[in-house]
């Protein structure tokens, strides 16, 4: 069931708790919405945190959408949520924000990282970037027919048509803030630090972010590679039950270590 959250700043923010046990914190990617993790709802023994970033899905719109407000975002859900310990897992962008959170928070205590289908660094020319937002603003159909079925290996209408449906529901406005707040960034130096269990999970037929590229950065610092085949970018779409079964293996593996 979907609440809402008020932040110090007054964005409400939409999120779900789902189920019971050790806490995973699942945060979407890029233009996406925490419906993009319906493949895990129903993973058993874990509770698992489902949120809208701002400016996406059911969330509000705002005025700041700096990195560090909405690192501060999750770091309020949590604590409203009362979680002191968990695992955190992001796709694409998600990944990005993931990281730094990890990466920079003192309060809570983050057990596994895992990136899904996630850059090692955003890098876009001014051009692109200017090229990118005018496409956002009046372009959409043509974006739509053009760039989401990159998103995936086989582009079927029924999943070409959710995600067009779930982007529709926040703002444009907000992709493009976004987009140039986290130009430049890089998690390299952040993963060599981080303590936690780390995993990437590569799309074979990734066309928005390398797969070598992510092999050959996440070889070296993370403790498990995980390559799933014959899917795209948004591999949990075009492979759920899969997706699925790789995180509770991971994530349950763990849960008995512990």
């Amino acid at each position: 069931m979907i609440s809402f959250t008020i932040m110090s700043d007054g964005t409400k923010i939409a999120y779900e708790a789902i189920g019971y046990g050790h806490t995973v914190l699942f945060i979407h990617g890029w233009a996406a919405t925490r419906n993009f993790w319906n493949a895990i709802r129903d993973i058993p023994g874990l509770r698992k945190i489902l949120f809208d970033l701002r400016g996406h899905g059911e969330s509000d719109r705002a005025k700041d959408y700096s990195m560090n407000r909405i690192l501060l975002d999750i770091s309020e859900l949590l604590h409203t949520l009362g979680v002191k310990e968990l695992s955190v897992v992001g796709h694409s962008l998600g990944g990005i924000i993931a990281t730094k959170f990890a990466s920079s928070t003192d309060e809570f205590k983050v057990r596994d990282l895992i990136l899904v289908a996630t850059p090692p660094e955003v890098k876009f020319s001014r051009l692109k970037l200017l090229f990118l937002s005018f496409s956002l603003r009046f372009m959409t159909p043509l974006m739509r027919k053009t760039i989401t079925p990159k998103m995936l290996y086989k582009p079927k209408q029924e999943l070409l048509e959710f995600i067009w449906n779930e982007s529709a529901k926040g703002s444009v406005g907000a992709y493009i803030k976004i987009m140039k707040a986290f130009n430049g960034v890089s998690i390299i130096e952040d993963l060599k630090a981080i303590q936690a269990h780390k995993v990437a999970i590569i799309p074979q037929y990734d066309r928005f972010v390398s797969p070598e590229y992510q092999k050959q950065i996440y070889s070296g610092l993370c403790d498990e590679v995980i390559v799933v085949d014959e899917c795209g970018h948004n591999l949990m779409l075009e492979k759920p039950d899969e997706f699925a079964e790789i995180l509770s293996r991971i994530l349950m593996e763990r849960e008995k270590k512990e």
